[in-house]
């Protein structure tokens, strides 16, 4: 499982143990505890892992305006977003096919 360093924690990395899924969670340095080295280059071998999701996350909230929700509403958020996403499906298809 890949995530941000906004999710790194002891109690996550145990319960993706005890759960079997591969730990992909960046470090994240603490208060008066730099990271070391090692973990310096964890986190930059994970960057092109996760760079190809974020950016499609980052294109929704730049182009299609996804900063906040926009309802108080689950199924009208999920409507949204859903809507979203094949807007965005639609323009990369455009892009990447052939002229």
């Amino acid at each position: 499982m890949y995530a941000d360093r906004g999710y790194h924690s002891r109690s996550l990395r145990e319960l993706l143990a005890q759960k079997g899924f591969g730990d992909g969670v960046m470090r994240r340095a603490h208060k008066n505890q730099p990271l070391t080295p090692e973990e310096v280059a964890r986190n930059h071998a994970l960057v092109p892992l996760r760079s190809p999701v974020d950016a499609v996350f980052g294109t929704l909230k730049r182009s299609y305006g996804f900063t906040r929700m926009r309802y108080f509403n689950a199924a009208r958020n999920l409507t949204a977003f859903l809507l979203a996403c094949m807007a965005y499906n639609l323009r990369r298809n455009l892009q990447l096919s052939p002229a």
